[in-house]
């Protein structure tokens, strides 16, 4: 299988990437937010935070790779792969929370705005990523888990844990955070084959020889 060149992975990377996954959270939350103000209601900040976290754990949902075992071989690798499709998603993802943000934030809440999310999100591929590492099949899972157990965690200790908390780390420098989880997620997908590592080769002649001289 030749390596997709130039433009040739967009048509293929499309079909591989969960939509839905997106589109789920994105119109659930477009609807909670709309009968919320037809209501003639105020949208609480609990709204606002939990859409952001189900938007933000869409992203890792783009780490599973059914066919890693298969495509393992080939040049175009699993980072380039996740890469490809993330280079597709994130801008989706981005004008989705745009769309949906003024139906369920209100003016002043800094947690849902776009640097959280964009932090949210690459920690949850982070996550992902480092489970990927391991148990491959679950990295979606995994990544796609941690975003929510993070806004769920912080909702639940809201009232006991200071703002200063490192629960909060992820919206008071939202651009820090999202750089190193990114780091993380990049070194994790990591290939064995890039640092140096070759197949093992089978033994040479002269071990052979040797071994059907002892037989």
């Amino acid at each position: 299988m030749p390596p997709l060149t130039g433009a040739a992975w967009v048509r293929p990377t499309l079909r591989l990437i969960p939509w839905w996954g997106l589109a789920l959270p994105a119109g659930a939350a477009a609807l909670v937010g709309l009968l919320v103000r037809l209501a003639g209601s105020g949208v609480p900040d609990l709204v606002g935070v939990a859409a952001l976290a189900a938007t933000a754990a869409a992203a890792p949902q783009v780490l599973e790779d059914p066919a890693h075992h298969l495509l393992s071989p080939v040049p175009q690798g699993l980072r380039r792969r996740v890469g490809h499709r993330l280079l597709l998603f994130l801008p989706v993802l981005l004008v989705a929370w745009v769309l949906v943000a003024p139906l369920v934030v209100d003016g002043g809440d800094s947690a849902a705005s776009v640097g959280p999310l964009l932090a949210l999100t690459a920690i949850g591929l982070a996550g992902g990523c480092l489970a990927a590492r391991v148990r491959p099949g679950l990295a979606a899972a995994v990544g796609t888990a941690i975003p929510l157990g993070v806004v769920a965690i912080r909702l639940a200790l809201e009232d006991r844990v200071a703002r200063a908390d490192i629960l909060d780390v992820w919206i008071d420098h939202p651009r820090a955070t999202a750089m190193v989880a990114g780091l993380v997620c990049l070194v994790s997908l990591r290939e064995p084959g890039s640092s140096g590592f070759r197949p093992a080769r089978g033994p040479g002649p002269s071990v052979i020889r040797a071994a059907s001289e002892v037989v």
